[in-house]
């Protein structure tokens, strides 16, 4: 999602959060059969990790790529 989106931007905006995925999650019939891949800084995969625990979704399923910006 976006902090700062541009002009005439419809879509999500914030953080990747518990609400955010749950919302998109809950529609998805194939949920259980996914694998979901993450990449990017510590702190935010941090806390998208916490937030797809949140709603359900285990630890197997997901798989992350951490970097440092520098």
């Amino acid at each position: 999602m976006l902090g700062q989106p541009p002009p005439g931007w419809e879509g999500e905006r914030g953080f990747v959060n518990a609400d955010f995925l749950q919302r998109y999650l809950e529609k998805d019939r194939y949920r259980d059969e996914r694998e979901i891949f993450l990449c990017g800084p510590q702190p935010m995969l941090d806390a998208v990790e916490a937030a797809l625990e949140e709603v359900g979704v285990h630890v197997a399923d997901f798989h992350t790529e951490r970097f440092d910006l520098v």
